[in-house]
């Protein structure tokens, strides 16, 4: 089977499954199962978008691309998508759905996509990981927030027995790292800072056998510490919501270690589970720095999303009508707390405890919230509406 074809199945076979709720065809067509969770497939082109060109990247890195018009998140007018694929030790090609790069095109044309991704794809050759640059990572806190100044949004029920605790460790034969136990009996399974999952201990336990498998064909880093044969002894204890995932070597119980998604050198974090935390949250070496520690309930949210009714004027006019958005938002519950982003997408969270969540204000004008699903939300559509926003059906 020849390369464009080998893609084109992995990429039909995940839309195909997605499309159907099958979870466990789906897994096997991407590189991280937690990226199905997040907002990355909803971004990708459609399975029948116009085929651009395809190259072997190195390193088991495949390039494909696509052509795509203009939508959220691509740019405007014609551009092609340029999708990666990873070939691991078992033969197959998996998708990274955690992102993916683009490069504009004159036109639609079948000969302009060709040209636009003949030129970019270059661009993501891989360098032999022999000839990488060694990566130095900034050290931990040595004073880490302690898990009872993290503030919870969820109800104060939500936590995990320690009895539960108790029973992993005695299946896994290990010793869960400091920190984790009062995370989980606190939290149960939350989202930290829009960004770090802890996972609870039934979750690790159900999930560990298929994480060693994928490691083993699908190792990604280089490192002295940890190597995929020492890998196969490790317990993966959450990830982020950028594919990063938190491992702890049971032969060395006085660190900790991150898998980043997007480098391929592992971070050595010395010290406990707080630690590790505040060094994902706060660092800013893998994701934005987050100061206003939060969590909320990974599970069991009720989602909504709110849509300007106008899209008159420029983005300086968005963005206005954004910041106006927030500041009603922040009025509305007396403990809100905001949180600015940055980022290439910018915006802001609101933590809102009356309704048990937060609401993230797009750069856009559109508003996510997630929340409580018994939370009262009559004063909040109300503020919205005024707004100018309404409540998306589809």
């Amino acid at each position: 089977m020849d390369l464009k074809t080998e893609a084109q199945e992995v990429i039909a076979r995940l839309h195909d499954s997605v499309a159907r709720d099958d979870l466990a065809t789906a897994r096997d067509c991407v590189l991280l199962a937690s990226t199905l969770s997040e907002n990355a497939l909803a971004l990708l082109p459609p399975a029948d978008a116009p085929f651009a060109g395809v190259a072997d990247a190195g390193e088991g890195w495949v390039v494909y691309g696509v052509g795509t018009v203009e939508r959220f998140g691509l740019g405007r007018g014609a551009n092609v998508a340029l999708l990666q694929l990873f070939r691991g030790r078992d033969g197959k090609l998996r998708l990274d759905a955690s992102s993916f790069a683009v490069a504009e095109a004159t036109s639609m044309a079948a000969r302009d996509l060709a040209a636009a991704f003949q030129e970019h794809a270059a661009t993501e050759k891989r360098i032999p990981r022999s000839a990488r640059p060694a990566r130095a990572w900034s050290p931990p806190p040595a004073s880490p927030t302690p898990i009872s100044s993290i503030q919870w949004l969820g109800r104060p029920d939500a936590g995990v027995a320690s009895s539960d605790v108790d029973a992993a460790e005695r299946a896994l034969g290990v010793t869960f790292p400091g920190g984790y136990r009062e995370y989980v009996t606190r939290f149960g399974a939350a989202l930290e800072c829009g960004l770090v999952r802890i996972y609870p201990p039934r979750r690790i336990i159900e999930e560990l056998a298929e994480w060693r498998a994928r490691v083993d064909a699908y190792w990604l880093w280089t490192t002295l510490e940890l190597d995929r044969d020492r890998a196969q002894r490790c317990i993966v204890l959450g990830d982020t919501t950028r594919g990063d995932e938190i491992v702890l070597d049971p032969q060395r119980p006085d660190a900790l270690f991150v898998l980043p998604r997007h480098h391929d050198a592992i971070v050595c974090i010395p010290g406990d589970l707080t630690h590790a935390l505040a060094w994902l949250c706060e660092s800013g070496e893998l994701a934005a720095p987050c100061h206003v520690r939060y969590a909320e309930p990974l599970e069991g949210q009720a989602h909504r999303t709110y849509d300007p009714t106008s899209n008159e004027g420029d983005q300086d006019d968005w963005l206005a009508d954004a910041r106006a958005t927030h500041d009603v938002l922040l009025a509305l519950d007396p403990d809100a707390q905001s949180i600015a982003h940055d980022d290439d997408d910018g915006g802001w969270t609101v933590l809102l405890p009356s309704i048990g969540g937060t609401a993230f204000v797009h750069a856009n004008g559109a508003v996510s919230v997630s929340c409580d699903p018994e939370a009262d939300l009559t004063r909040l559509d109300a503020l919205l509406r005024d707004r100018g926003l309404e409540l998306r059906t589809r």
